[in-house]
């Protein structure tokens, strides 16, 4: 499909297939910054973030690496803070996962 040749390039779908399909890992590089710019912004999960009903571990996740190990630190099934998700991840530097960004952002939905 071209939207998968375009994820791929510069790699060819076929090379992919018989190269790395169930294989082995892929690390593409590419000279060009902007390649993703328009699929996802942070503004975007900004919005969703601060405008759906969201629920930590159904939802969302918040992680971070402490001693060795992968840690939540989100609490079960309540209503995420959309202040407290970005203080976990600019203050802390927690990852945060949005869980089925399909559901939330169309343009993930469109892939």
């Amino acid at each position: 499909s071209e939207f998968f040749q375009w994820m791929l390039f510069p790699k060819p779908i076929e090379q992919f297939l018989n190269d790395h399909m169930d294989t082995r890992p892929l690390v593409i590089k590419r000279d060009v910054p902007n390649y993703y710019r328009g699929w996802c912004t942070m503004e975007d999960f900004e919005k969703v973030f601060a405008n759906e009903s969201l629920r930590y571990r159904y939802d969302v996740d918040v992680t971070m690496f402490k001693d060795g190990r992968t840690c939540f630190v989100n609490p079960h099934n309540r209503s995420i803070s959309a202040t407290k998700v970005w203080e976990f991840f600019y203050r802390d530097g927690a990852t945060v996962r949005l869980n089925r960004p399909q559901q939330w952002l169309r343009a993930m939905w469109k892939m």
